[in-house]
This record gives structure tokens, sequence and C-alpha cells, in this order.
């Protein structure tokens, strides 16, 4: 499930002081979301990024090395790799409990969400045991 828009910023604000890292692709490239997690957001900038100084300074700082050295370079620097094995993650839970969530209020949705990875991860313990 993605979320996006203020949902997902009001999301990351609650969470941040647990976040060491937040992979993205460049679809989440946004001040937003750069300045809410205070430089641990590892996103790789649009191709047409702005260095302004309304820009995040985080987010700067990035754009600066990427234009110093390149965008491969830093996304090894950044173990930007890492993002896939989220990404696979929430595709084999969205897989085996599908992608719509019954719940309507927001403290049913998360609950409803931490039962899904409670019994995927469940499930994977049952299938290592073979």
């Amino acid at each position: 499930m993605i979320i996006k828009g203020e949902g997902h910023i009001r999301i990351i604000k609650r969470i941040k002081n647990k976040i060491k890292k937040l992979f993205y692709n460049k679809g989440y490239d946004s001040k937003l979301i750069y300045n809410g997690v205070e430089g641990r957001a590892v996103i790789p900038p649009r191709k047409n990024a702005s260095t302004l100084p309304r820009s995040s300074p985080y987010k700067r700082r990035i754009i600066g090395f990427i234009k110093i050295i390149y965008e491969v370079l830093w996304k090894v620097n950044n173990n930007y790799s890492l993002r896939w094995n989220v990404g696979i993650y929430f595709s084999e839970i969205k897989r085996m409990f599908s992608e719509i969530m019954r719940a309507v209020k927001p403290e049913n949705i998360v609950q409803e969400m931490i039962l899904e990875v409670y019994f995927y991860n469940e499930h994977n313990k049952l299938r290592e045991g073979y």
C-alpha cells in the first residue's frame, strides 16, 4: 500500500524518531519528506531537481554531491539497493493478503497491517521448517 500526500507526511512525522534511513524512489522527491526525516532520506533527486535556497538543505547536499560525482556512486554509497528488499517484502504480503484494506478507521487500518505482517512472518517460519 503506497500512501501519498499529506497522510504520508503525517505518518513520517509520527515515527521520524524511529527511522534510521528512509528509502524511496524519485517519485517521493519532495522537500517535505527530506525535512520530515531530517537528512535520513535516501531518495535520488529528479533530473530537474532544484538547488535553490527554498529547497531542503538535506536535498541540496545530495544534489550537490550527485553533480560533483554522479548518481550511481551516490546510490552505492547510500545502499540504495536495499530499497528493493522492502519492496519484495511488501509485494509478497500483498500477494498473500491482497492490496485491499478492509478496515476504514485509521487505527484499524494500522491494526490490520500489523496482523498481516505478523501472519506473513509466521507463515515464513513454518515454511522454513520443511
